[in-house]
Protein backbone atom coordinates (compact mmCIF):
# COMPACT_ATOMS: atom_id res chain seq x y z
CA UNK A 1 0.00 0.00 0.00
CA UNK A 2 1.33 3.39 -0.91
CA UNK A 3 1.69 5.36 1.91
CA UNK A 4 0.43 9.45 1.42
CA UNK A 5 3.02 12.34 2.77
CA UNK A 6 1.11 15.72 2.77
CA UNK A 7 3.78 18.10 3.67
CA UNK A 8 5.86 19.70 1.96
CA UNK A 9 8.88 18.12 4.44
CA UNK A 10 7.38 15.11 4.61
CA UNK A 11 7.84 14.93 0.76
CA UNK A 12 11.23 16.17 0.58
CA UNK A 13 12.13 13.36 3.18
CA UNK A 14 10.94 10.55 0.99
CA UNK A 15 12.52 11.24 -2.31
CA UNK A 16 15.61 11.57 -0.35
CA UNK A 17 14.80 8.27 0.90
CA UNK A 18 14.26 7.21 -2.42
CA UNK A 19 17.09 8.79 -3.54
CA UNK A 20 19.48 7.00 -0.97
CA UNK A 21 17.66 3.49 -2.18
CA UNK A 22 18.19 4.75 -5.65
CA UNK A 23 22.08 4.49 -5.06
CA UNK A 24 22.08 1.30 -3.22
CA UNK A 25 20.09 -0.09 -6.10
CA UNK A 26 22.02 1.06 -8.43
CA UNK A 27 25.39 -0.60 -7.07
CA UNK A 28 23.07 -4.22 -6.21
CA UNK A 29 20.11 -3.93 -8.45
CA UNK A 30 19.31 -6.98 -6.50
CA UNK A 31 18.90 -5.51 -3.15
CA UNK A 32 15.56 -7.30 -1.24
CA UNK A 33 14.34 -7.56 2.92
CA UNK A 34 15.73 -10.28 4.61
CA UNK A 35 14.66 -11.63 7.94
CA UNK A 36 16.84 -13.08 10.91
CA UNK A 37 16.14 -13.69 14.46
CA UNK A 38 19.43 -12.25 17.03
CA UNK A 39 22.45 -13.24 15.37
CA UNK A 40 24.99 -10.62 15.82
CA UNK A 41 26.33 -11.44 12.61
CA UNK A 42 24.04 -9.91 10.58
CA UNK A 43 22.23 -6.24 10.96
CA UNK A 44 18.72 -5.66 12.56
CA UNK A 45 16.68 -2.96 13.86
CA UNK A 46 15.20 -3.95 17.26
CA UNK A 47 12.08 -2.67 18.75
CA UNK A 48 10.76 -0.79 21.97
CA UNK A 49 11.36 -3.16 24.62
CA UNK A 50 11.73 -6.57 22.19
CA UNK A 51 14.89 -7.51 20.95
CA UNK A 52 13.01 -9.48 18.43
CA UNK A 53 9.90 -6.98 17.13
CA UNK A 54 11.72 -6.01 13.97
CA UNK A 55 14.34 -8.65 12.49
CA UNK A 56 14.56 -6.84 8.97
CA UNK A 57 17.05 -5.70 6.91
CA UNK A 58 18.43 -4.95 3.26
CA UNK A 59 20.30 -8.25 2.06
CA UNK A 60 21.34 -9.16 -1.32
CA UNK A 61 20.37 -12.76 -1.60
CA UNK A 62 22.67 -13.67 -4.43
CA UNK A 63 25.95 -12.64 -3.01
CA UNK A 64 26.02 -14.31 0.10
CA UNK A 65 28.34 -16.20 1.87
CA UNK A 66 29.07 -19.94 2.56
CA UNK A 67 30.38 -21.64 5.76
CA UNK A 68 31.69 -25.13 6.88
CA UNK A 69 29.95 -26.20 9.77
CA UNK A 70 30.43 -29.27 11.90
CA UNK A 71 30.65 -32.91 9.65
CA UNK A 72 28.16 -35.25 10.52
CA UNK A 73 28.56 -38.00 13.05
CA UNK A 74 30.05 -41.00 10.88
CA UNK A 75 29.10 -43.13 8.93
CA UNK A 76 28.53 -40.31 6.68
CA UNK A 77 25.34 -40.53 4.49
CA UNK A 78 23.93 -39.47 1.35
CA UNK A 79 20.22 -39.59 -0.44
CA UNK A 80 18.99 -38.35 2.91
CA UNK A 81 16.04 -36.13 3.99
CA UNK A 82 16.65 -33.20 5.71
CA UNK A 83 13.39 -30.81 7.39
CA UNK A 84 13.74 -27.79 9.73
CA UNK A 85 11.34 -27.59 13.14
CA UNK A 86 9.66 -24.79 15.19
CA UNK A 87 12.96 -26.17 17.99
CA UNK A 88 15.22 -24.20 15.93
CA UNK A 89 17.43 -27.45 14.84
CA UNK A 90 17.80 -29.60 11.48
CA UNK A 91 17.07 -32.91 10.94
CA UNK A 92 18.52 -35.55 8.82
CA UNK A 93 17.29 -38.82 8.40
CA UNK A 94 17.70 -42.28 6.43
CA UNK A 95 20.66 -42.91 3.88
CA UNK A 96 21.79 -44.84 1.14
CA UNK A 97 24.68 -47.29 1.75
CA UNK A 98 23.38 -49.66 4.69
CA UNK A 99 19.80 -47.89 4.20
CA UNK A 100 19.66 -46.29 7.40
CA UNK A 101 17.55 -46.07 9.95
CA UNK A 102 19.53 -42.77 11.59
CA UNK A 103 18.02 -39.60 12.52
CA UNK A 104 20.64 -36.70 13.80
CA UNK A 105 19.79 -33.37 14.62
CA UNK A 106 21.62 -30.56 14.58
CA UNK A 107 21.84 -27.35 16.96
CA UNK A 108 22.79 -23.94 14.96
CA UNK A 109 23.69 -22.06 18.91
CA UNK A 110 25.44 -24.92 19.70
CA UNK A 111 26.93 -26.26 16.19
CA UNK A 112 26.47 -29.53 17.45
CA UNK A 113 25.15 -33.23 16.11
CA UNK A 114 23.35 -35.60 18.19
CA UNK A 115 21.42 -38.53 17.20
CA UNK A 116 17.91 -38.80 18.45
CA UNK A 117 15.33 -41.88 18.21
CA UNK A 118 15.92 -43.89 14.71
CA UNK A 119 13.06 -44.55 12.42
CA UNK A 120 11.32 -47.71 12.55
CA UNK A 121 12.68 -49.01 9.36
CA UNK A 122 15.49 -48.02 7.27
CA UNK A 123 15.01 -46.44 3.80
CA UNK A 124 17.40 -44.44 1.24
CA UNK A 125 15.66 -41.72 -1.34
CA UNK A 126 13.26 -41.02 1.02
CA UNK A 127 11.44 -37.83 1.49
CA UNK A 128 10.26 -35.72 4.57
CA UNK A 129 8.10 -32.96 5.72
CA UNK A 130 7.68 -30.51 8.29
CA UNK A 131 3.89 -30.30 9.82
CA UNK A 132 2.87 -26.71 10.26
CA UNK A 133 0.68 -25.01 12.86
CA UNK A 134 -2.19 -23.30 12.19
CA UNK A 135 -0.74 -20.09 11.31
CA UNK A 136 2.04 -21.50 9.38
CA UNK A 137 4.83 -21.41 10.91
CA UNK A 138 6.49 -24.14 11.49
CA UNK A 139 5.31 -27.24 14.16
CA UNK A 140 7.01 -29.94 16.44
CA UNK A 141 6.60 -33.07 14.27
CA UNK A 142 7.59 -33.90 10.56
CA UNK A 143 6.90 -36.97 8.11
CA UNK A 144 8.79 -39.00 6.71
CA UNK A 145 7.89 -40.94 3.64
CA UNK A 146 8.16 -43.82 1.19
CA UNK A 147 11.74 -44.41 0.21
CA UNK A 148 13.45 -47.37 -1.05
CA UNK A 149 14.05 -50.49 0.95
CA UNK A 150 17.22 -52.73 -0.16
CA UNK A 151 20.18 -52.25 -1.44
CA UNK A 152 20.36 -50.70 -4.96
CA UNK A 153 20.26 -53.35 -7.24
CA UNK A 154 16.91 -54.88 -5.02
CA UNK A 155 15.39 -51.48 -4.20
CA UNK A 156 11.81 -51.46 -4.13
CA UNK A 157 9.34 -48.21 -3.17
CA UNK A 158 7.80 -48.27 -0.54
CA UNK A 159 4.29 -46.91 0.65
CA UNK A 160 5.52 -46.10 4.73
CA UNK A 161 4.71 -43.19 6.41
CA UNK A 162 5.52 -42.45 10.11
CA UNK A 163 5.41 -39.42 12.08
CA UNK A 164 8.03 -38.09 14.41
CA UNK A 165 7.57 -35.67 17.41
CA UNK A 166 10.44 -33.65 18.44
CA UNK A 167 9.29 -32.98 21.79
CA UNK A 168 8.77 -36.52 22.83
CA UNK A 169 11.14 -38.11 20.69
CA UNK A 170 9.50 -40.82 19.17
CA UNK A 171 8.03 -42.40 15.86
CA UNK A 172 4.66 -43.48 15.43
CA UNK A 173 3.26 -45.31 12.12
CA UNK A 174 0.59 -42.98 9.82
CA UNK A 175 -1.78 -44.01 7.36
CA UNK A 176 0.49 -45.75 3.90
CA UNK A 177 0.83 -43.90 1.11
CA UNK A 178 -2.05 -44.84 -1.57
CA UNK A 179 1.40 -45.10 -4.22
CA UNK A 180 4.75 -46.36 -3.52
CA UNK A 181 7.08 -43.23 -4.33
CA UNK A 182 10.60 -43.08 -3.74
CA UNK A 183 13.32 -40.49 -4.94
CA UNK A 184 10.61 -37.96 -5.39
CA UNK A 185 10.00 -34.81 -3.35
CA UNK A 186 7.81 -34.30 -0.05
CA UNK A 187 6.61 -30.29 0.95
CA UNK A 188 4.42 -28.61 2.84
CA UNK A 189 1.41 -25.70 1.82
CA UNK A 190 1.99 -22.92 4.13
CA UNK A 191 -1.93 -21.98 3.57
CA UNK A 192 -3.46 -25.28 4.26
CA UNK A 193 -0.71 -27.26 5.60
CA UNK A 194 -1.20 -30.14 3.32
CA UNK A 195 2.09 -32.55 2.35
CA UNK A 196 2.11 -32.38 -1.55
CA UNK A 197 4.08 -35.62 -2.87
CA UNK A 198 5.26 -35.37 -6.32
CA UNK A 199 8.08 -37.32 -8.85
CA UNK A 200 9.69 -40.81 -8.37
CA UNK A 201 11.61 -43.50 -9.08
CA UNK A 202 10.03 -46.83 -10.28
CA UNK A 203 6.81 -46.05 -8.95
CA UNK A 204 3.71 -43.83 -10.99
CA UNK A 205 2.84 -39.80 -11.93
CA UNK A 206 0.10 -38.93 -9.16
CA UNK A 207 0.32 -36.95 -7.08
CA UNK A 208 -0.33 -37.56 -3.71
CA UNK A 209 -1.58 -35.36 -0.96
CA UNK A 210 -1.69 -36.08 2.54
CA UNK A 211 -4.07 -34.07 5.55
CA UNK A 212 -3.06 -34.00 8.55
CA UNK A 213 -5.96 -32.89 9.76
CA UNK A 214 -7.85 -35.57 8.95
CA UNK A 215 -5.13 -38.25 8.25
CA UNK A 216 -6.34 -38.97 4.72
CA UNK A 217 -4.67 -39.16 1.57
CA UNK A 218 -5.87 -38.04 -1.92
CA UNK A 219 -4.46 -39.07 -5.33
CA UNK A 220 -4.40 -36.37 -7.60
CA UNK A 221 -4.16 -38.21 -11.07
CA UNK A 222 -2.45 -35.25 -13.25
CA UNK A 223 1.09 -34.90 -11.50
CA UNK A 224 3.56 -32.69 -13.19
CA UNK A 225 3.04 -33.10 -16.84
CA UNK A 226 7.08 -34.05 -17.19
CA UNK A 227 7.71 -37.50 -15.10
CA UNK A 228 10.63 -37.30 -13.28
CA UNK A 229 12.60 -38.70 -10.43
CA UNK A 230 15.42 -37.31 -8.02
CA UNK A 231 13.27 -33.90 -8.24
CA UNK A 232 12.60 -31.08 -6.00
CA UNK A 233 10.11 -29.16 -4.95
CA UNK A 234 8.56 -25.83 -2.73
CA UNK A 235 5.80 -23.74 -2.80
CA UNK A 236 6.05 -20.15 -3.50
CA UNK A 237 2.96 -17.74 -3.49
CA UNK A 238 0.78 -20.50 -2.91
CA UNK A 239 1.95 -22.11 -6.18
CA UNK A 240 3.84 -25.74 -6.39
CA UNK A 241 7.08 -25.75 -8.27
CA UNK A 242 8.30 -29.01 -9.70
CA UNK A 243 12.14 -28.29 -10.51
CA UNK A 244 14.45 -30.53 -12.13
CA UNK A 245 15.21 -34.26 -11.77
CA UNK A 246 15.77 -36.69 -14.10
CA UNK A 247 13.33 -37.75 -17.02
CA UNK A 248 12.46 -41.04 -15.80
CA UNK A 249 12.27 -42.12 -19.33
CA UNK A 250 15.98 -41.95 -20.27
CA UNK A 251 17.37 -40.89 -16.78
CA UNK A 252 18.51 -37.35 -18.43
CA UNK A 253 18.69 -34.60 -15.86
CA UNK A 254 16.37 -31.36 -16.69
CA UNK A 255 16.09 -27.59 -16.64
CA UNK A 256 12.20 -27.72 -16.75
CA UNK A 257 9.99 -26.55 -14.06
CA UNK A 258 6.29 -27.57 -13.72
CA UNK A 259 4.02 -25.12 -11.73
CA UNK A 260 0.84 -26.25 -9.91
CA UNK A 261 -2.13 -24.03 -9.05
CA UNK A 262 -3.96 -25.51 -5.93
CA UNK A 263 -7.09 -23.82 -6.76
CA UNK A 264 -7.47 -24.33 -10.34
CA UNK A 265 -5.61 -27.92 -10.48
CA UNK A 266 -3.72 -27.19 -13.67
CA UNK A 267 -0.30 -27.30 -14.82
CA UNK A 268 1.83 -24.43 -16.27
CA UNK A 269 5.01 -24.12 -17.65
CA UNK A 270 7.61 -22.15 -15.05
CA UNK A 271 10.91 -20.46 -15.70
CA UNK A 272 13.70 -22.68 -16.91
CA UNK A 273 16.89 -23.16 -14.58
CA UNK A 274 20.37 -21.85 -15.97
CA UNK A 275 21.52 -25.48 -15.48
CA UNK A 276 20.48 -29.38 -15.26
CA UNK A 277 20.79 -30.50 -11.92
CA UNK A 278 19.49 -33.98 -10.02
CA UNK A 279 19.29 -35.16 -6.42
CA UNK A 280 19.65 -31.33 -4.95
CA UNK A 281 18.88 -29.16 -2.63
CA UNK A 282 15.78 -27.07 -1.84
CA UNK A 283 14.28 -24.20 0.14
CA UNK A 284 12.37 -21.05 0.01
CA UNK A 285 13.80 -18.17 1.79
CA UNK A 286 12.85 -14.31 1.92
CA UNK A 287 10.29 -14.88 -0.77
CA UNK A 288 13.11 -16.83 -2.66
CA UNK A 289 13.32 -20.55 -4.19
CA UNK A 290 16.66 -21.46 -3.94
CA UNK A 291 18.26 -24.94 -5.29
CA UNK A 292 21.79 -25.87 -4.55
CA UNK A 293 24.07 -29.03 -5.31
CA UNK A 294 22.81 -31.93 -7.78
CA UNK A 295 24.12 -33.86 -10.31
CA UNK A 296 24.53 -34.86 -14.04
CA UNK A 297 24.86 -37.86 -15.23
CA UNK A 298 23.24 -38.46 -18.61
CA UNK A 299 23.40 -35.31 -20.00
CA UNK A 300 21.21 -33.69 -23.03
CA UNK A 301 23.50 -30.54 -23.79
CA UNK A 302 27.51 -30.87 -24.79
CA UNK A 303 28.32 -31.12 -21.12
CA UNK A 304 29.96 -33.73 -20.43
CA UNK A 305 28.33 -36.04 -17.20
CA UNK A 306 29.15 -37.46 -14.66
CA UNK A 307 29.23 -34.82 -12.20
CA UNK A 308 28.37 -33.14 -9.54
CA UNK A 309 27.62 -29.46 -8.99
CA UNK A 310 28.34 -26.64 -6.84
CA UNK A 311 25.86 -24.20 -8.52
CA UNK A 312 23.36 -22.09 -6.72
CA UNK A 313 20.21 -20.32 -8.49
CA UNK A 314 17.47 -18.27 -6.69
CA UNK A 315 14.03 -17.39 -8.62
CA UNK A 316 12.09 -14.61 -6.40
CA UNK A 317 8.82 -14.59 -5.97
CA UNK A 318 6.68 -12.31 -8.53
CA UNK A 319 5.19 -10.74 -5.51
CA UNK A 320 8.46 -9.91 -3.90
CA UNK A 321 7.71 -6.03 -3.96
CA UNK A 322 4.52 -7.02 -2.65
CA UNK A 323 5.96 -8.90 -0.18
CA UNK A 324 8.79 -6.14 0.97
CA UNK A 325 5.73 -3.65 1.31
CA UNK A 326 3.97 -5.77 3.71
CA UNK A 327 7.01 -6.44 5.73
CA UNK A 328 8.36 -2.78 5.64
CA UNK A 329 4.58 -1.60 6.76
CA UNK A 330 5.19 -4.60 9.73
CA UNK A 331 8.42 -3.53 11.09
CA UNK A 332 7.51 0.39 11.00
CA UNK A 333 4.62 -0.51 13.02
CA UNK A 334 7.01 -1.90 15.81
CA UNK A 335 9.00 1.05 16.07
CA UNK A 336 8.21 4.21 18.08
CA UNK A 337 6.36 6.76 15.90
CA UNK A 338 9.29 9.30 16.97
CA UNK A 339 12.26 7.53 16.14
CA UNK A 340 14.49 9.21 14.73
CA UNK A 341 16.48 7.64 11.67
CA UNK A 342 20.05 9.00 12.96
CA UNK A 343 19.54 6.36 15.72
CA UNK A 344 18.92 3.31 13.26
CA UNK A 345 21.91 3.48 11.50
CA UNK A 346 19.89 4.37 8.02
CA UNK A 347 17.60 1.67 8.43
CA UNK A 348 14.52 3.47 8.85
CA UNK A 349 14.73 5.21 5.83
CA UNK A 350 15.18 1.81 4.27
CA UNK A 351 11.69 0.82 6.00
CA UNK A 352 9.82 3.78 5.00
CA UNK A 353 11.08 3.44 0.97
CA UNK A 354 10.15 -0.30 0.84
CA UNK A 355 6.41 0.81 2.43
CA UNK A 356 5.60 3.11 0.03
CA UNK A 357 7.56 1.87 -3.47
CA UNK A 358 5.49 1.50 -6.21
CA UNK A 359 5.15 -2.04 -7.63
CA UNK A 360 4.48 -2.87 -11.03
CA UNK A 361 3.33 -5.61 -12.64
CA UNK A 362 5.85 -8.17 -13.51
CA UNK A 363 6.47 -9.42 -17.26
CA UNK A 364 6.58 -12.97 -17.59
CA UNK A 365 9.39 -13.11 -19.50
CA UNK A 366 11.35 -11.33 -16.77
CA UNK A 367 11.08 -13.95 -14.21
CA UNK A 368 14.40 -15.66 -14.17
CA UNK A 369 16.61 -17.96 -12.45
CA UNK A 370 19.75 -15.96 -11.41
CA UNK A 371 23.02 -17.71 -10.30
CA UNK A 372 24.30 -17.59 -6.90
CA UNK A 373 27.44 -17.61 -4.37
CA UNK A 374 28.55 -21.25 -5.23
CA UNK A 375 28.67 -24.20 -2.65
CA UNK A 376 32.28 -24.60 -0.92
CA UNK A 377 31.94 -28.60 -1.61
CA UNK A 378 30.40 -29.86 -4.76
CA UNK A 379 27.61 -32.45 -3.52
CA UNK A 380 24.33 -34.39 -4.71
CA UNK A 381 21.90 -37.03 -2.87
CA UNK A 382 21.48 -34.15 -0.44
CA UNK A 383 18.80 -32.28 1.61
CA UNK A 384 18.05 -28.46 2.33
CA UNK A 385 16.16 -26.64 4.87
CA UNK A 386 15.74 -23.09 6.02
CA UNK A 387 16.18 -21.73 9.63
CA UNK A 388 16.12 -18.20 10.99
CA UNK A 389 17.41 -16.43 7.47
CA UNK A 390 20.28 -19.45 6.60
CA UNK A 391 19.84 -22.27 4.21
CA UNK A 392 21.13 -25.37 5.37
CA UNK A 393 22.61 -27.78 2.55
CA UNK A 394 23.16 -31.23 4.69
CA UNK A 395 25.01 -34.35 3.81
CA UNK A 396 24.96 -35.64 0.50
CA UNK A 397 27.98 -37.50 -1.92
CA UNK A 398 30.94 -35.48 -3.42
CA UNK A 399 31.23 -37.48 -6.62
CA UNK A 400 28.09 -38.04 -8.92
CA UNK A 401 26.78 -41.78 -9.85
CA UNK A 402 28.23 -42.90 -6.81
CA UNK A 403 27.95 -42.98 -3.28
CA UNK A 404 31.11 -41.26 -1.83
CA UNK A 405 29.40 -38.93 1.57
CA UNK A 406 32.06 -36.94 3.36
CA UNK A 407 28.95 -35.84 5.76
CA UNK A 408 29.20 -32.48 4.84
CA UNK A 409 27.01 -29.32 6.14
CA UNK A 410 27.08 -26.04 4.24
CA UNK A 411 25.49 -22.60 5.63
CA UNK A 412 24.19 -19.82 3.11
CA UNK A 413 23.70 -16.40 4.53
CA UNK A 414 22.54 -13.39 2.55
CA UNK A 415 24.65 -10.28 1.83
CA UNK A 416 23.36 -7.59 4.44
CA UNK A 417 24.23 -4.20 4.06
CA UNK A 418 26.37 -2.20 5.99
CA UNK A 419 24.00 -0.33 8.60
CA UNK A 420 24.52 -0.16 12.36
CA UNK A 421 22.61 -2.20 14.54
CA UNK A 422 20.52 0.17 16.79
CA UNK A 423 18.35 0.10 19.21
CA UNK A 424 14.87 2.45 18.54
Amino acid sequence: MLRCYTSMRAGVFLLAVFLQLGVLYAQKPNVTLCESTGDTSRRRLRGPGDDTAVTLAPCTMAEGGWEEGQLMPEPFRAEIAVVALADGKIYAMGGYGDVSKTVERYDPKTQKWETVAPMPEGRHHLMAAPLLNSDGSLGDSFIALGGFTGDWVDRAPATNAFLYNATTDKWEWLPPLPLPRAAGAAVTQPETGKVYVVGGELSGNEMLIYDPATFTWEVHDEGPPRRREHVGAAFLDNELLVIGGKWETDGSERTSVDIFDPDTSKWTNGPQLNHMRAGFAVGVMNDHVVVAGGEVVFAIDQQAGPYALTSVELLPSRRLCQHQQAKATSALAALKTDTADDTTGGLKSTLEALAAQPCAEQDASSWKWTEATALPQQIHGTGGAVLDGRFYVVGGSTKAMANKPEGHLQIYTPAFEPLDEQTA
